[in-house]
């Protein structure tokens, strides 16, 4: 499946599912040469590397640098006592093992431990929906695929922020806050504030530093649970962090209180090359783009506050 995403030419192949299609679609094009290559693969036994040297373990995944100059990750799971995925990573090649998880006993323990998990998060709507929650089997592509391209993305000047993004009058606006603060809340009633106003990405925005060296907000496949999003470009014009207040008061961030807030919504990986190119870019990008802290109720004249700061 051939797509363009932020620019970037992403040729996909492999086990591919209908959700994961559905969502890819606006990003299809055509092409002979990629910029990279993604083939995920489903299988019975996650095989890992013979050959590596390890960069660190953190909790059940497990990071290394293979002599081949690849960097590789992959994940345990103590409930089926499996590893259940490998990914290898280089510039322009990445290769997802993830394990075909098929067996109802195995899927009812990781239902058990992942609604337990969801009890303990600070996320109301996710403790709310914690009995619910259960394995899908779109989630190894799409989250696989996803947390890939984090890092690939890095040798492209581009980066994925967790955020709710919009595009108004032909300028990006990314709106972040831990999960459960109200982003995606915030980012609606922008449509209803105004009707050429639409929802960029709804999760994983992506910032990416073109050609002309200025930031750009893109749009992605990767969108959340909601998967709402465009296959749109516009120039960044600001970021806004989010806090629940009684008032809504908005006030621009000096460049550390940025750089504290954003590092917060970023994947920060543990290869030290590509750390250094994120804070590289993560400069770049603060000291060129306004941010701010929004506090504020869910209202539409929170919208307006940003509005007034912004364009006015």
């Amino acid at each position: 499946m051939k797509l363009r995403i932020a620019g970037i030419k992403v040729n996909i192949t492999g086990d591919l599912n209908p959700v994961f299609t559905e969502r890819a679609a606006p990003y299809q094009d055509v092409y002979l040469n990629e910029d990279i290559s993604i083939h995920f693969r489903l299988t019975d036994s996650v095989e890992l590397p013979d050959d590596y040297e390890l960069i660190t373990v953190t909790n059940d995944r497990t990071w290394a640098k293979l002599p081949d100059g690849a960097f590789c990750y992959w994940d345990y799971n103590e409930q089926i006592d499996r590893y259940i995925s490998c990914t290898k990573i280089k510039k322009e090649t990445i290769e997802i093992q993830f394990y075909r998880l098929e067996d109802a006993n195995e899927i009812n323990l990781i239902n058990q431990a992942l609604r337990e998990y969801k009890k303990t998060m600070p996320n109301p709507k996710e403790y709310k929906n914690a009995e619910s929650a259960a394995f899908k089997p779109e989630f190894p592509l799409i989250n696989g695929t996803d947390q890939a391209m984090r890092y690939a993305l890095l040798h492209y000047d581009g980066f994925a922020v967790h955020a709710s993004a919009i595009s108004y009058q032909g300028e990006g606006i990314l709106f972040s806050a831990p999960s459960g603060t109200g982003k995606t809340t915030h980012t609606k009633l922008w449509e209803q504030f105004d009707s050429s106003a639409f929802i960029l990405n709804d999760d994983s925005p992506i910032i990416r530093f073109m050609e002309d060296g200025k930031a750009y907000a893109c749009g992605s496949p990767w969108a959340g649970a909601s998967g709402e999003g465009k296959n749109v470009i516009v120039p960044l014009k600001a970021i806004v962090f989010l806090q629940q207040a009684p008032e809504n008061e908005i006030t621009r961030l000096q460049t550390l209180q940025a750089l504290q807030w954003l590092l917060g919504s970023v994947n920060r990986p543990v290869d030290k090359s590509l750390l250094d190119k994120l804070f590289t870019l993560i400069h770049l990008l603060l000291s060129e783009t306004p941010c701010y802290i929004l506090k504020c109720r869910p209202d539409l004249d929170a919208v307006e506050t940003v509005r007034h700061a912004l364009f006015d």
